[in-house]
């Protein structure tokens, strides 16, 4: 983990490990066009395949153009997109995991088995999926073998999931479950996978988190199915869509079922297979009986929708259908922490990027370079435990001299933007995906990037101010949280949701009341709302109006009984300001509010 220091500040940045979120403060973009990939019926043999087996296609358009694959790799199997649309991991009939662009241009293999020991040994590779960052791909490996020659591998066919790092590397296995594990789906946190098993002599479909341990029981006996296969998790965790075969009949139906077991709803009447949810969860895709197409349907109403695509030509039939893999933001935003400032609060979270791109400030190491920094790059000129930098700004000048220098931002009081590209939270995902038994919870760490600290002037006054919430949602329910952390001068408290207040309305203008994220017995809301202290950014859960400076609001923090500037949660981030505070020359036209 690279780390950054700021000036007189000891607080260290989550360098490698943060991804900007926008959260309230940029407007919901405009639907983007998704890329998705089809394959082609009939390539179950190499020597029937062709590297225009697999075809690319996007909601912006009707067309399918084939993926030239070539042939450094092998001939494509099954594949996965991923979260961004730009890279697909695909298995080869051979037995090999690779990586390419959307074009089919190989970028890399990530797992080639071989071993000339074990003569007679099968094994190949499926059910490809990406992990929510990016950063390594399940997959399924499948061995069998009846020779001797084969020990220690298993003489039965198997498939076990494994997990591998996009760099490549040795592949790891994870799972503790005592059988073959088919068509495996990877929750968007992470931190669940479902598979098709066998139970009691019939075919289940089931979920375990991805340490390998817990597994449970999605579809029952009771649900009256012969057969199921092809589970796929909804963005938010919460459901799966699966298809299934009614018991006496033969054609397959698409269904939805709750993470739980309950909950069970038919989504198709004229047959269906091989679903997969949509990363914006605005429909299940599938394809339709005879081939010819890729189908929609809601999932919310169970209406059919219009073809995602249809056979290029009338001879050919389609197979499957891929979309890309949802991403952990989605999780994230769900318990994303509503921040709201005093109403004589200067600074606001700032996108360390664009913070450092400013061009004005300095990386030290005992002395200051002369050249400024502008990008995270310039910081390994000093990577050292007693580097940091100097934050623009004097103080002798006042604090109001450290400033954003875009005037467009500063408006009233604030000394930075309040709302768009130039203010980021960040966030961490603290559990593993894989590796170690994983006991507890699974916490979502948010932090927030001040220029600067101050109580009263140059009363503990300091260059930059990293503060944090730490959100614990249930290992239960993923839809809810037990408990939440704030930080508050150099210390987290912890909080249970009674104390709490919930922030659930994008335009609020004033801050929620009491008891609005419920409590323990009946539980509402799930981001909660985070009142923020006047020029130290301590969080606070209720509101406190600062009528008499060093007076008005009182903390019990890290034991003392300590004064607090005001936190009146007046200012939800986000709101729009009118009146400019500068007239800066470098002034730049930008969003400026929701």
């Amino acid at each position: 983990m690279s780390c950054l220091l700021v000036r007189t500040c000891r607080r260290w940045m989550p360098g490698t490990l943060i991804i900007v979120l926008f959260g309230c403060l940029a407007p919901a973009p405009a639907a983007s066009a998704m890329t998705f990939l089809v394959q082609r019926l009939g390539c179950s043999e190499p020597s029937e395949c062709s590297p225009a087996n697999w075809l690319r296609g996007s909601t912006s358009s009707r067309e399918l153009a084939a993926i030239e694959f070539g042939e450094e790799f092998g001939f494509p199997d099954e594949a996965a997109l991923s979260p961004d649309g730009t890279q697909i991991a695909w298995t080869e009939f051979s037995g090999g995991l690779n990586l390419s662009d959307t074009e089919g241009r190989p970028i890399s293999q990530l797992v080639h088995y071989e071993d000339p020991e074990h003569i007679g040994m099968t094994w190949r590779y499926e059910d490809p999926v990406f992990s929510p960052a990016t950063d390594a791909v399940f997959f399924n490996w499948f061995a069998e073998c009846f020779q001797e020659s084969c020990e220690p591998f298993q003489t039965t066919p198997r498939e076990e999931p494994h997990v591998v790092g996009i760099g490549g590397g040795t592949p790891i296995g994870f799972s503790t479950w005592p059988g073959s594990q088919e068509d495996l789906a990877l929750s968007s946190d992470g931190g669940r996978f479902a598979f098709v098993g066998f139970v009691e002599g019939e075919r289940a479909i089931l979920l375990m988190d991805t340490s390998g341990h817990d597994p449970t029981r999605v579809t029952t006996t009771e649900m009256g199915f012969s057969g199921v296969a092809h589970p796929s998790f909804a963005p938010e965790g919460n459901r799966i869509t699966f298809e299934a075969t009614p018991s006496g009949r033969e054609e397959p139906q698409i269904y939805l079922v709750d993470i739980n077991g309950g909950g069970l709803v038919q989504l198709t009447r004229s047959g269906g297979a091989k679903p997969q949810w949509s990363p914006d969860e605005s429909f299940i895709a599938y394809t339709e009986p005879r081939n010819e197409a890729i189908d929609r349907v809601d999932p919310e109403t169970g209406r059919s929708l219009s073809p995602l695509a249809t056979a290029p030509e009338a001879s050919e039939k389609l197979y499957r259908v891929v979309l890309p893999q949802a991403d952990m933001l989605r999780y994230v935003r769900t318990f994303e922490p509503v921040p709201r400032f005093d109403s004589s609060e200067q600074w606001r979270p700032l996108n360390v990027d664009r913070f450092l791109a400013e061009g004005d400030h300095l990386i030290c190491d005992r002395e200051c370079d002369r050249e400024p920094i502008t990008s995270a790059a310039d910081l390994e000129r000093h990577a050292t435990d007693t580097s940091y930098i100097d934050i623009a700004g004097e103080l002798g000048e006042g604090t109001e001299s450290y400033h954003s220098p875009e005037g467009s931002c500063l408006r009233e009081e604030l000394l930075d933007c309040d709302s768009g590209p130039n203010s980021a939270i960040y966030y961490r995902v603290t559990r593993p995906f894989f590796g170690e038994a994983e006991i507890g919870y699974r916490y979502i760490d948010y932090w927030f990037f001040y220029r600067a600290n101050t109580f009263v002037e140059e009363i503990e006054f300091h260059e930059g101010d990293w503060e944090g919430v730490t959100i614990a949602p249930s290992p239960g329910n993923p839809e809810t949280f037990d408990y939440a952390a704030f930080s508050q001068h150099r210390h987290f408290y912890a909080y249970l949701r009674d104390v709490l207040r919930c922030d659930e309305r994008p335009e609020a203008r004033e801050p929620p009341g009491a008891d609005t994220c419920g409590r323990e017995e009946s539980r509402t809301g799930q981001r909660v709302s985070v009142m923020v202290a006047h020029g130290d950014h301590a969080n606070y859960t209720t509101p406190c109006s600062e009528t008499i400076v060093l007076v008005s609001c009182h903390q019990n923090s890290g034991g003392e009984f300590s004064r607090e500037r005001g936190y009146d949660g007046a200012r939800r981030w986000g709101k729009r300001v009118r009146r400019p505070l500068y007239n800066a020359s470098s002034a730049a036209a930008g969003r400026t509010g929701l």
